[in-house]
């Protein structure tokens, strides 16, 4: 039987310093995947759960928590088979339970300073000639 474990994504929020020299997730929300095969668990699969539990677009970084650990010993980012060996290894040490934190990063809009702009007045619909000047 392949081994199975529950993903608990933690998404949304960000790590401070705690008076306790530690570090606290706080703010965000959190997301349950359970019976996932870690088998088949790898980075490109973490991101797209996250991005079907949030509608992000972009993650820059996953961490993974040894909750043995703590935060400060136990928090290591995934950016590698081996990350995701240690990660399944983790897991099959708490109880098949990974807690996982997503940064994602906001989209970069596109400006085209070229396209001529709309504008509405009066309900009728006015295209506006832009100029471009060479500084």
């Amino acid at each position: 039987m392949e081994p199975k474990a529950t993903l608990i994504l933690h998404h949304g929020g960000h790590f401070i310093a705690s008076a306790d020299d530690d570090l606290d997730y706080v703010g965000g929300h959190f997301c349950v995947w359970e019976v996932i095969c870690t088998d088949y668990i790898n980075r490109f699969m973490l991101a797209d759960l996250v991005k079907s539990c949030a509608r992000y677009f972009k993650v820059s970084h996953i961490w993974c928590l040894d909750s043995e650990l703590g935060f400060i010993t136990g928090l290591f980012e995934v950016v590698s088979d081996n990350d995701v060996i240690g990660m399944v290894n983790i897991a099959i040490r708490s109880n098949n339970e990974l807690h996982l934190y997503f940064e994602h990063d906001v989209d970069d809009p596109i400006i085209d300073d070229e396209a001529p702009v709309a504008l509405l007045t009066g309900g009728e619909e006015v295209v506006a000639e832009t100029e471009t000047t060479d500084i």
